[in-house]
Parts: C-alpha cells; sequence; structure tokens
C-alpha cells in the first residue's frame, strides 16, 4: 500500500483466512525536517541546525550527520536534548570559515530509514564604514552587503539612543537612508552633530538569522588659541588634535595666502610631533612679527579636510628705565599696546621679591593705569634707591607671559668742598663730580646764585670741558674774580636730574695798619679781616719782616669779633 500521509494515520490491516478473519493494528508515524536558508559574511563562522520534528520515532533515531555538495570542511555535533513541547530534535553543524556558497545535507536516519534535508549557506560580503570626525561635527555612517541570495527583510540601526532608527522608526538628530552602488546595497545613518565617541550597531534581518554589525563614529577635537608675540620676535604657533583613533595624513599652514607644508623657507619652521595616545601637534614658527596677522591651521584626516585659524596678535612693551642720585626717589614705567585683549595682569619682579598693585610692600607702590586707546602701564615708585638694581616688568596673558627689564641707576653726586673762603678779588676754583652711574648724563650745569653760569661767558667764568674717566664724570668751574658771598650749585640735566648740596663762597677783605716807633718805642702792626662767615683760625696766617718770617720777640694779638664779622691779627715788637 502506498499513500501520502500528512499526519499520524492509524492503520488497520484485515486478513481473512477461509471464515476467519484477521487484524492487524498498524500506524503511519509523519515528521517534519527543517533547516533555515543561512546568511553569512565571507570569511565568517557558520552554524547550520537540522530538525526532525513531530515524530515519535525519532527518540530512537539511530543517526544524524551531515554532509555537503562541494567537500568543505565540517563536523558534526550530536543530537540535541528531546522537546517534548516541540517534539522535536537537531544537530548542529558548526563551520568555522566559510569562503563561498555551499549547500550542505542534514541526513536523518529514522527505524532504518535515512531522511535528508538541504540548508544553503548564503556567503556575502559586507562592507563597513565607521568615521573619523571632528567633534560638533556631522558625519555618515554606512554598512553594506553584497552577494545575497536569500530575500533581505529589514535593517535598522542601535546606539547611545533610545529606541531605534529605521525607515520607519525617527530619532531626532539622525537620519536613515539607502543607497545601491556597484553591486552593494547601503544603509545609511547621518548623525547631525557627533558629539563624543559613540559605537553604533546596524541590523540586516534575513528569514533565516539575523547579522549585526559595529560601525564607530570616532570624534576628535582640534585645538589652537590666538597666540601673543612680542613684535620683532618669533611667534610659536601650536595645532594640535586629540582623542582619535587615526593619524592626521597631513597638516598644513597657510599664511598670507600662501602654504608651507615644510620648513622650506628662512624664518619658517614646522615641526609634527609622533602621533600617540589619540593625539598629535604640529607647530609653527615665524620669525621677526611686526604686526598682528591671521593664520590657518589645515589638516587632513580620514578623507576629509579641517581647518582652524590661529591669530597671532603683536604686542609691544615698552619700558623706561631711570637714573636717580644715590637716596632719591625713583620711578619706573611699563606700557603695553597693540594687544586684541587686556593682559590679566602686569607687575613687577626683581631677584625674589614681587610687586603688585594689590599687594604692600614698604618703600615700592605699584600704580597701573588704563588708556583709551587700549594702552596699559604700571609704573613702580621706589622711595629711596640704594643701589643699581634691575627690575623686570611681567605681562600676563592667558596663553603665555612676557619680561621686560628697566634699570634704576644710582649715582653719587658731589663737590670737593662745602664751604670756601675766598679772597676778595680772587679766582675761586670749584670741582663737580658724577660718579658709579652707567648712563652718562647730557651735561653739569652750574649755578651762581640761581642763575646758571655760561661757558661762553669768559670774562666772569671758567668752565672746563666734561670729561668722563669710567664711571666718573668731571666738571670744573672758575670764578675769575670773587666780589660776594656766593650759593653754587653743580647739577645733571637732561637724562637724569640731579643737584649736589650748595657750595657757599665766603669771600672776605684783607687791610692792615701800622704803627711807627722811634728808638726803643715798640711799633704795632695790625691785619684785619672783613666779611667772615665762620671762625678762621688766625694762627694760619704768617708774618713777614722784609721776608723773614717773624718767629722771635713778638707778641701775638688776636681780636674777634663776630657781630661785625671782623678777625683781627696783629704783631707787636
Amino acid at each position: 500500500m502506498t499513500a501520502t500521509m500528512k499526519v499520524d494515520t492509524k492503520v488497520d490491516c484485515h486478513i481473512k483466512i477461509g471464515t476467519f478473519t484477521f487484524t492487524a493494528l498498524s500506524s503511519v508515524d509523519t515528521f517534519v525536517l527543517s533547516g533555515n536558508h543561512f546568511v553569512t559574511v565571507e570569511g565568517e563562522k557558520a552554524t547550520l541546525v537540522g530538525t526532525i520534528t513531530g515524530s515519535a520515532l525519532a527518540l530512537n533515531s539511530q543517526d544524524m550527520y551531515w554532509s555537503e555538495e562541494d567537500g568543505q570542511g565540517k563536523k558534526t555535533v550530536g543530537w540535541s536534548n528531546w522537546d517534548k513541547t516541540k517534539q522535536s530534535r537537531s544537530t548542529t553543524l558548526l563551520i568555522d570559515t566559510v569562503a563561498k556558497d555551499t549547500v550542505f545535507t542534514a541526513t536523518f536516519v529514522v527505524n532504518g530509514r535515512k531522511w535528508t534535508h538541504k540548508v544553503e549557506v548564503d556567503v556575502i560580503k559586507k562592507s563597513v564604514t565607521g568615521t573619523s570626525v571632528k567633534a560638533g561635527s556631522e558625519t555618515t555612517l554606512t554598512c553594506g552587503y553584497s552577494g545575497q541570495k536569500a530575500p533581505h527583510a529589514k535593517v535598522w540601526w542601535n546606539g547611545p539612543f533610545t529606541g531605534k532608527l529605521s525607515e520607519t522608526d525617527k530619532v531626532a538628530g539622525f537620519e536613515f537612508s539607502k543607497l545601491t552602488k556597484d553591486g552593494y546595497t547601503y544603509t545609511m545613518m547621518k548623525i547631525n552633530k557627533a558629539a563624543t565617541d559613540a559605537v553604533y550597531t546596524c541590523n540586516h534581518e534575513w528569514t533565516s538569522n539575523t547579522l549585526s554589525w559595529t560601525v564607530k563614529s570616532d570624534t576628535f577635537t582640534i585645538s589652537s588659541s590666538s597666540y601673543k608675540t612680542e613684535v620683532g620676535t618669533t611667534a610659536s604657533l601650536t595645532c594640535s588634535v586629540a582623542g582619535t583613533d587615526k593619524a592626521p595624513s597631513s597638516w598644513k599652514w597657510a599664511v598670507g595666502g600662501k602654504d608651507y607644508t615644510a620648513s622650506t623657507e628662512t624664518g619658517v619652521t614646522m615641526t609634527t610631533s609622533k602621533f600617540e595616545n589619540g593625539g598629535q601637534n604640529n607647530q609653527l614658527k615665524l620669525a621677526n612679527q611686526k604686526v598682528d596677522s591671521t593664520t590657518t591651521c589645515k589638516i587632513s584626516l580620514d578623507g576629509k579636510d579641517y581647518t582652524e585659524t590661529v591669530k597671532i596678535d603683536v604686542i609691544v612693551i615698552n619700558t623706561k628705565s631711570t637714573t636717580v642720585k644715590l637716596g632719591s626717589a625713583a620711578t619706573i614705567t611699563c606700557d603695553v599696546s597693540g594687544s586684541s585683549s587686556e593682559p590679566t595682569d602686569i607687575f613687577w619682579e626683581a631677584g625674589e621679591a614681587t610687586y603688585k598693585s594689590t599687594t604692600t610692600t614698604a618703600g615700592f607702590t605699584v600704580v597701573k593705569s588704563k588708556f583709551a586707546d587700549g594702552k596699559q602701564a604700571a609704573e613702580l615708585r621706589i622711595a629711596s634707591s640704594k643701589a643699581d638694581q634691575s627690575y623686570s616688568c611681567k605681562v600676563v596673558y592667558p596663553t603665555n607671559s612676557f619680561k621686560k627689564t628697566a634699570m634704576v641707576d644710582v649715582y653719587k653726586l658731589t663737590t670737593n668742598q662745602v664751604t670756601t673762603e675766598v679772597l676778595s678779588g680772587k679766582a675761586a676754583t670749584f670741582t663737580c663730580m658724577v660718579t658709579e652711574s652707567k648712563t652718562k648724563p647730557a651735561h653739569i650745569t652750574w649755578t651762581v646764585d640761581g642763575k646758571v653760569a655760561s661757558p661762553t661767558d669768559t670774562t666772569t667764568y671758567k668752565i672746563t670741558p666734561q670729561a668722563y674717566a669710567g664711571e666718573t664724570m668731571k666738571s670744573t668751574l672758575v670764578i675769575n674774580k670773587a666780589v660776594k658771598d656766593s650759593s653754587i650749585v653743580c647739577s645733571t640735566k637732561v637724562e637724569f636730574d640731579g643737584v649736589a648740596p650748595a657750595i657757599n663762597m665766603d669771600v672776605y677783605e684783607m687791610t692792615s695798619q701800622a704803627t711807627l716807633s722811634f728808638n726803643t718805642v715798640k711799633s704795632v702792626v695790625a691785619m684785619k679781616l672783613t666779611g667772615v662767615n665762620k671762625d678762621i683760625d688766625l694762627k694760619r696766617l704768617t708774618w713777614f719782616l722784609d721776608t723773614k718770617e717773624l718767629k722771635r720777640h713778638c707778641a701775638l694779638h688776636q681780636e674777634q669779633n663776630l657781630g661785625r664779622r671782623e678777625e683781627k691779627s696783629g704783631w707787636a715788637y
């Protein structure tokens, strides 16, 4: 008896022999063999499952194995556990590497008979493209396949967002699209603003199985900052990439409409660091900067070009030194101009000491000023200058800082006397010296009773040319004829101002009278000094008789009347 059975069926077999009828009960055991069409990627693994379902006899099946049409390597995994709910058993074939489309056959041995089921492995090629993109920029991730035979059901994206992205499912900030090109079917996800590194999953579902591929969006940052440099110096510009898995393929700098890719010209130096820890930087040095300018850092990374603008801000720092007399107050100045932004601070340093407008140091005061033209200044006021000292003006910006020195040059201004007595009608000589000065004054000026002594007035004065000897400058004033008491002052002018203590010129007159004598009567000779401002030691006076100094047989007589500014000295013999 031959029949096609779709379900298990009981069959009665009746055999009649003579008057006897024999009945035998029998049954037909029906079952289903299954195994899905499997899709896998070229060179990757495949897992095939063959299943027998609905057979009561399957539990006692003696064998189940796999074979293939083209002899690819295989291995058979034994029976799985019996599933009483589904009334099925299955066998699994694990294939380590699948190179091409292949048909595999699962053979089930049931009640001594062999039953087969074919399972086709559909090998496809995949194309997955992640991106490296500047943080905050737009980017598109792509995944695609080619060579499939099995019907494709649907595709969608998962990622660090809620839900999924597909043709029918929308996610804010992301866009879904498809493209067929060069035999590939591509599914693309556009990220409107890639903020951070993220891993997304592209899912392709077939009727047999689903393949999921990860695609990475690698975000990186490009950083630079406007660079401040002092006029006439070298600007060092740095452009940096951080947070990327890929090194930039090229670096360029655009300066004044010209691209630089290496140190090709005098005054231009380019250096690129080693790519490590996801970062790399490129430094450009431009010598002798005169004016503000803008440069552009150009980076090529993962097939895209990026630019970063770097401004060169040229600033002018001027300091003014000073030269002062020992013990005098001094002020040095530092001013800053030309910057597009204000410095965060300007202050002074000397050795380990720091002088700021916000701090107090005895004997030192810092006064800061701002002007309408954008210039800023900081004065350092020193109450008393004891010695030469170099000070540094420090100008601080967020990106860098600058120092420029100013000098306090301390000198001594001295004369060779404080008070001198000069006989009326005689010449008087005075000397003035500037010592220990590193800055030569323009000249020394002499003033007599508040009036400048002119070198051209040779009738009244004789002023010798000032002369230098190392750090000393010397000048001499000769008053040709002293006629009255005077105050003489020597001072320096122009380069720095200093005034020496006044010299008092005490002009006096000398008169004498004699008393005649006869025979043995004594004679008296007297000398009188008039106009004397201070005590004079009359013993310094020497008397002569016919060119012979008188030392014996004489009596010395001295008399002072300071109220009349007179002094007398006389000899009696």
